[in-house]
């Protein structure tokens, strides 16, 4: 039976693209993180399905705050080697405070901006960004951001003009007030590529919706991008430089039980279709009222809580830090990961029993560095990528799944996995 020359060339072709895309035919949907208690060893690519067993993360004390200056202190950043946080509803002043000694160093007043309701503090793109974003009772109408460039906040520097960012919530068509019972609150946000994003403290289902605003001057209606079931009242936001992030929060019910939400693997900036490990810090009564959240370095950073009154407890504020290295052992969403370089890679076969190649389709990784990791981002293999292909040969490598990444000369990087059978 002879078939048509057209047949033939069609199935040419579809065995071609077979072989040079393989990670797609074989990719396999599941739970890629081995800290989840449903871990799929198979599993090639992470479908957000992580499920974590209850976990305890513990708070390391710093210092008091200084008091009664920083008894609201409801945000905190840290750039240029230094920290920094601000109160709300008061004077609007932004205060650089000693990690050591929680004392304040210097003041510096946004001399334009009004301090209405100041709810969380980020950085990014050369600029801190203040949120005048506090709407406890949902009815506001002059939501704000304000930014100021970091290379003017020297050490001298008493008073600064701020730009400012004005939005508004695409989903939000009843001012009424209604005190702490308003879907249309917010404490918490982050800079990422040129763009704010918020996520909401939702005072009805306890949810926050991840809202998204340009990072430069102007008015704009944010835009809706997903919701999370947060279980609590998200009050801070932060991304580390691997971008992970997390989102601070507390229950409203005594005794305010705290609480820190991990988002990490996720796809592009969908923050909620990866891993979501949920983290207990205690309650109100032993951390006070956590506010304001940052990364240092790493996976390490700082939280800060203002004065926690209620009956006979008072809890001052303080300074805390905290350590995720060992829950994101392994390299996680990466804010420089270009999807572009995708299609200059193919792998095949995936999962392999032998040996797998990575075909590099053209010289555009050429001096580009590849490094073979384990799911606990131990380097098993580096070198400089000098040809059309990479060759992995089994040898000592275990059944499993093992991370590899190709990283440019410019830091863009594309990250794949790879399956041992």
């Amino acid at each position: 039976m002879k078939f048509p020359r057209s047949f033939i060339v069609f199935l040419i072709t579809t065995i071609q693209f077979v072989l040079n895309e393989g990670v797609s035919l074989y990719a396999q949907p599941g739970c890629t993180d081995p800290q989840a208690s449903n871990y799929n060893s198979s599993a090639t690519q992470n479908d957000g399905s992580c499920v974590y067993a209850a976990t305890t993360l513990s708070l390391t004390r710093l210092a008091g705050l200084d008091t009664p200056l920083l008894d609201e202190s409801s945000g905190v950043s840290f750039f240029n080697e230094e920290l920094w946080t601000h109160v709300d509803n008061s004077i609007p002043n932004l205060y650089r405070i000693d990690s050591t000694t929680g004392l304040s160093s210097q003041e510096i007043t946004l001399s334009n901006a009004l301090n209405t309701d100041w709810e969380d503090v980020t950085s990014g793109g050369g600029y801190t960004f203040v949120g005048d974003f506090g709407n406890n009772s949902g009815n506001r109408t002059d939501l704000k951001i304000f930014r100021v460039q970091q290379s003017l906040m020297n050490d001298t520097v008493a008073a600064l003009t701020a730009d400012t960012i004005s939005f508004s919530y695409p989903d939000q068509i009843d001012f009424t007030p209604a005190l702490n019972a308003t879907r249309f609150d917010c404490e918490a946000f982050l800079y990422l590529q040129d763009s704010l994003h918020l996520f909401c403290k939702d005072w009805v289902n306890k949810r926050t919706r991840h809202y998204v605003v340009p990072a430069v001057p102007g008015t704009y209606v944010a835009e809706l991008r997903d919701s999370l079931d947060a279980n609590g009242l998200i009050t801070s936001a932060a991304i580390a430089s691997d971008g992970a992030i997390v989102l601070l929060g507390y229950d409203n019910v005594f005794p305010a039980p705290c609480f820190m939400w991990l988002l990490y693997d996720y796809p592009g900036r969908n923050f909620f279709d990866g891993n979501k490990r949920r983290f207990s810090l205690g309650s109100a009564l032993t951390v006070g009222q956590v506010e304001g959240i940052c990364f240092r370095e790493n996976h390490y950073g700082y939280i800060t809580n203002e004065r926690f009154q209620q009956a006979i407890f008072n809890v001052d504020p303080q300074l805390w830090s905290f350590d995720l290295g060992p829950y994101i052992q392994s390299i996680t969403t990466s804010i420089h990961e270009s999807g572009n370089l995708k299609k200059h890679i193919g792998t095949s076969p995936n999962p392999f029993r032998y040996e797998t190649v990575l075909r590099l389709k053209d010289d555009v990784l050429s001096g580009s560095r590849f490094i073979l990791m384990s799911m606990e981002g131990k380097s098993l293999r580096e070198e400089i990528v000098g040809g059309e292909e990479i060759r992995i040969k089994r040898k000592n490598l275990a059944s499993g799944m093992y991370l590899y990444k190709i990283i440019q000369p410019d830091g863009n990087f594309f990250q794949g996995k790879l399956n041992v059978e």
